[in-house]
């Protein structure tokens, strides 16, 4: 699925926004997670719609929690842009898969991806099923989302810049854990370059919940193509890959992986 437009993808959600100044950075530009929140906002009315979405799950006390999701950016919109949000239920499998396209008020696509959403029991904190009578909702013959950039994000070997995080409250979403969205914050806290640049694509793994008061620390390397191939292709030049994770300090455990792609 490339980034063109959206007239042949069935069950497509279009959700406008204008960009808010609490949503851009100190470059001007929005940030990944104000990015993330648009996704998921537009994702929840997609699922609320044909019926499957977190009002559906509530009686069985069971949500959607996202595991994966890519984005390949174009370019970031700006302040006070006005864009609109394109997303669309793909295949259902082990995950329910997504789409998402961003376009500029030109109709231009500056950011598209995929995403793998998985249903988590509330009560034992646990990934369960999605209801059979749910599963019979879901799209026949769905149109398809961008894949993954690899299987597996690779582990990262070593530490060039490391941030301690503590989790506060106000992390927290409606499911009582850390909004994914907080996280493509987190992997963006210290970055290995001095020049200034742009991501172009972002790869995100979520491995497992935080909570208030978890202590972390979101570290990064730069990754040469041999060390990510064959996960990612060769890419320009200018490209330089970057490897990200944060770490629970209590249990060490990863509990977010990225990989991310970043020119000028």
């Amino acid at each position: 699925m490339d980034g063109t437009a959206c007239n042949d993808i069935r069950y497509l959600k279009e959700m406008p926004v204008t960009v808010r100044y609490g949503e851009v950075g100190a470059n001007g530009f929005a940030t990944l997670s104000s990015l993330g929140n648009w996704l998921q906002e537009a994702a929840g009315l997609s699922a609320d719609e044909l019926g499957f979405g977190a009002g559906a799950l509530s009686p069985y006390g069971l949500t959607w929690i996202l595991m994966r999701m890519i984005l390949h950016i174009e370019r970031l919109p700006s302040l006070e842009e006005s864009l609109v949000i394109a997303t669309w239920p793909s295949r259902f499998s082990h995950f329910g898969y997504r789409g998402y396209k961003i376009f500029d008020s030109e109709r231009r696509c500056i950011v598209h991806g995929g995403s793998a959403w998985s249903v988590m029991d509330l009560a034992a904190r646990s990934l369960s099923s999605l209801p059979e009578e749910l599963t019979a909702r879901y799209p026949e013959a769905p149109s398809g989302c961008d894949e993954f950039s690899c299987r597996a994000i690779p582990k990262m070997r070593s530490a060039e810049c490391t941030s301690r995080i503590r989790v506060r409250k106000d992390d927290l979403d409606i499911n009582g854990h850390v909004n994914n969205t907080k996280y493509l914050a987190w992997i963006m806290e210290k970055l290995p370059f001095a020049q200034a640049v742009f991501p172009r694509m972002v790869d995100i793994s979520f491995r497992a919940e935080c909570l208030p008061e978890d202590e972390l620390d979101a570290s990064c390397m730069v990754a040469d193509h041999g060390e990510i191939a064959p996960a990612m292709p060769e890419g320009p030049p200018a490209v330089k890959y970057v490897l990200h994770s944060v770490t629970r300090i209590s249990d060490n455990s990863n509990v977010c992986r990225a990989l991310s792609a970043w020119s000028a």
